[in-house]
């Protein structure tokens, strides 16, 4: 891929293979039952069939040629290698791993809410009595009402709060 970004890629020459001796059984059992042609036409050659290729294709080389290799070393696996040369088993897909465990962070800052989905009504204020009076100290009827809003005692309440802090409605939430 480099050499096409900087050459000429009908002067380029590639050549590619797999190792005989580096197939599963399966294929490795079919690919012996070839014949040496087959297989070589094919890609699929033996350690000494493939340095000869490599041999071969170095001496049809320009003299003034570079290769250039960049030795890294895989942490997983341990190979020691170019890493556009590292064998596939443990290097075919890119993946991004983090070394050490994961720690929660929130980035922004928390916002507090009411746990409580419904409002629920109540009365601040005390049942108070109210007494009429006829004629100096006969009482002849008596009032209850609500002190904060003079409403009947069954009235169902005459504030919104919320149920899990107790706070009247619009306060501040009181849950992270």
């Amino acid at each position: 891929a480099a050499a096409g970004r900087y050459c000429n890629t009908d002067s380029v020459n590639t050549i590619g293979y797999a190792l005989l001796e580096q197939l599963d059984e399966k294929e490795k059992s079919f690919w012996e039952k070839q014949n040496q042609g087959d297989r070589v036409n094919m890609g699929i050659m033996s350690k000494t069939e493939a340095g000869a290729l490599i041999k071969e294709t170095i001496k049809t080389l320009p003299p003034l040629f570079q290769v250039v290799f960049s030795n890294s070393k895989c942490t997983d696996c341990g190979v020691v290698s170019d890493p556009r040369l590292f064998p596939t088993a443990c290097h075919s897909l890119k993946e991004a791993i983090h070394p050490q465990a994961n720690v929660p962070y929130h980035a922004g800052a928390g916002s507090l809410t009411h746990p409580a989905p419904n409002l629920a009504n109540r009365h601040p204020g005390p049942l108070l009595k109210r007494t009429g009076r006829e004629c100096g100290m006969k009482v002849f009827a008596i009032k209850r009402y609500r002190d904060c809003c003079n409403n009947k005692p069954s009235h169902p309440g005459c504030q919104l709060y919320h149920p899990c802090c107790q706070q009247p409605q619009g306060a501040a939430g009181c849950k992270n």
